[in-house]
């Protein structure tokens, strides 16, 4: 079949973007290869037809009701962590149609290239514009933000632990200021709920700083100085890489309204500290559950922070749980469920 157009159809590009290896082109060329045909033969066995292939990429469309094999095709057989992948969907303008390829020409297709470019290797990153037109069926850990040498363009994180979620953050209004530009003069109700949440879920973590976060880190939060904040990111900036510097880097970037960059980072940070003491454990894990909050996923900062609790205690850290607890009964608090936070706040004397 060739001429005509399409309806609506969903576009996946992966793209293969590996760290150089010093064997050079060659080897990444021929590591290629080798992913390449087990990709087209996963991505048409789930009913998608190959749109566009080259020597580092693989586009695949699928129809409109073929959401779910889309997502499959991602996620439920996890792609290579060499690949970063983009989501879009349009018209497109049909060449020529075989059984599992097709020519194709569109705007869409410059939007799922774009959108795998931006990806980090690993990352799915969809179009807000998708998410709203699936009426929220696609979950999402949140904007993907700004990043050096990248396409500019509005991107959500598909969240892979949860890709279908009807409570998925919406794309926030902000336009990803850098922090000494950032309107801490909230006008708008996504940025103020957001704000909001982040104030009170940093507070009661603020009074066992030390278990947690700097001091200096849980005052400019509540009192939304930026010029505090930016002291704090240079100090991030100058300091040796470390679990703390890491976490108040990404409370930054949660502030600037890439909530999707900081909490990918926190959930980094929580899965590679699995081999460290408890404590540490704990730390990591209560850092999380406040980003969870801050973009009002109730449910997973709750379970975060009963974790949080539970490495306190295996690692007798008193501290530790009582940060966790005052989070906890901070949580009860915000659903207006008293008795839970009182019995939360008992734990904390």
């Amino acid at each position: 079949m060739s001429g005509g157009g399409t309806g609506r159809r969903i576009v996946v590009q992966v793209r293969f973007s590996p760290s150089l290896e010093p064997d050079g082109a060659g080897s990444l060329a021929q590591k290629w290869a080798e992913l390449a045909p087990p990709l087209f033969e996963r991505a048409t066995a789930l009913g998608g037809r190959v749109v566009g292939f080259g020597d580092h990429f693989l586009a695949i469309d699928f129809p409109w009701d073929a959401l779910y094999d889309a997502i499959d095709f991602l996620v439920d057989a996890p792609l290579f962590p060499e690949l970063a992948s983009g989501l879009a969907h349009g018209h497109m303008n049909l060449i020529y149609e075989g059984p599992r390829m097709a020519l194709v020409t569109g705007e869409v297709m410059t939007r799922a290239a774009q959108l795998s470019e931006l990806a980090r290797p690993g990352e799915v990153l969809v179009e807000p514009s998708l998410v709203k037109a699936c009426e929220g069926r696609l979950g999402s850990i949140g904007e993907a933000g700004k990043r050096p040498g990248r396409p500019e363009i509005d991107a959500l994180i598909l969240d892979p632990e949860h890709p279908f979620d009807s409570t998925s953050v919406p794309p926030s209004p902000s336009l990803n200021l850098p922090l000494e530009d950032f309107d801490f003069d909230v006008t708008t109700r996504v940025r103020a709920e957001q704000a909001a949440r982040l104030a009170v879920a940093t507070e009661a973590v603020g009074r066992e700083s030390d278990s947690t976060f700097p001091v200096a880190l849980a005052q400019a939060l509540k009192d939304r100085s930026p010029e505090a904040l930016a002291k704090l990111a240079e100090r991030v900036n100058a300091s040796p890489a470390s679990p703390a510097t890491e976490r108040l880097f990404a409370m930054t970037e949660l502030l600037q309204g890439r909530s999707g960059d900081a909490i990918r980072r926190l959930r980094e940070a929580r899965d590679q500290g699995e081999d460290g003491s408890a404590s540490a454990r704990c730390r990591a894990t209560l850092a999380l559950a406040v980003a969870y909050a801050a973009v009002g996923r109730t449910r997973e900062a709750i379970l975060e922070g009963l974790a949080g609790l539970a490495r306190a205690r295996e690692g007798q850290d008193e501290k530790g749980e009582r940060a966790c607890a005052r989070f906890l009964a901070n949580m009860a608090e915000a659903t207006s469920d008293l008795d839970s936070a009182a019995a939360w706040n008992a734990l904390c004397h």
